[in-house]
């Protein structure tokens, strides 16, 4: 293993307290706005924008954490669905030039350069729908993630999305990644651990009852031990954390964040 690359679990970065009062009405007052973007869509859009944002950790943890996106960043985000990521940024920076931010957040980041990149037609529509009204107006494009032309970017995202490709176009799509990082730059992942029990082996029931609801049949979803991720993303010259990302949930959901290496390291 390079000496600069890092194999430790740390802690989630620090949001304001579930507790507090003041910060748990301001979450609601948030994911109620960026699911009213999905008016102009349809119910699909509105009850997974409104479950994503309810219970899956990922998506305040980009806003609570000021170290994840950055202002003025190129962001790709590959397998973006209904681009939520992207509503979820364009609404926060709405809030806080009302100055409704709680303390101990992040400002959320401004002038980022938003792309996405999905095969689900239907799912871009409604991305398409909720940008309507964004200040920026991201790029979105249909395509298979695995011939896809990346464009350059300083931060790319991978959400749940790894699983669905084979182990070699994995490791291609993360090297095709790599290409069009700036030393530095940065990849996030969310992967399972394969090596996460009974929370993996229900991570993937639910998502094959996903790909069965969606007409799909049959799909067979790679999953590696955390320690594998590690070690391909390594191989493929990052240098990684990882840090839990379930909490709430049943699953064995990780938080990879790879750093691009020079060349030279």
């Amino acid at each position: 293993m390079n000496r600069g690359s890092v194999r430790r679990t740390a802690p989630s970065a620090p949001v304001a307290r579930a507790s507090d009062p003041q910060a748990r009405a301001f979450w609601q007052r948030l994911r109620r706005d960026a699911v009213a973007r999905y008016r102009a869509a349809d119910a699909h859009a509105r009850w997974h924008a409104r479950g994503k944002l309810a219970f899956d950790p990922l998506y305040r943890a980009l806003l609570a954490d000021g170290n994840l996106v950055g202002a003025g960043t190129r962001l790709l985000d590959l397998g973006c669905g209904q681009a939520l990521v992207a509503t979820l940024l364009d609404v926060a920076g709405h809030h806080v030039a009302r100055a409704a931010w709680p303390a101990g957040w992040s400002r959320p980041p401004k002038g980022v350069h938003y792309t996405g990149i999905d095969h689900a037609g239907t799912d871009l529509c409604r991305a398409r729908a909720a940008a309507a009204s964004f200040t920026r107006r991201p790029g979105l494009f249909a395509a298979d993630l695995r011939q896809a032309t990346l464009p350059a970017c300083d931060l790319a995202l991978l959400i749940d999305v790894l699983h669905y490709l084979g182990p070699d176009d994995q490791e291609a799509l993360i090297r095709r990644v790599h290409a069009v990082l700036p030393a530095g730059g940065r990849l996030l992942l969310r992967v399972g651990d394969g090596g996460g029990g009974w929370r993996q082996v229900l991570a993937d029931v639910v998502d094959r009852s996903v790909v069965a609801a969606r007409g799909g049949s049959g799909v067979r979803l790679a999953t590696r031990p955390l320690g594998d991720w590690l070690a391909l993303l390594e191989r493929c010259g990052f240098d990684t954390h990882a840090q839990p990302m379930h909490r709430g949930t049943p699953f064995a959901n990780v938080l990879l964040v790879a750093r691009r290496r020079s060349s030279g390291a």
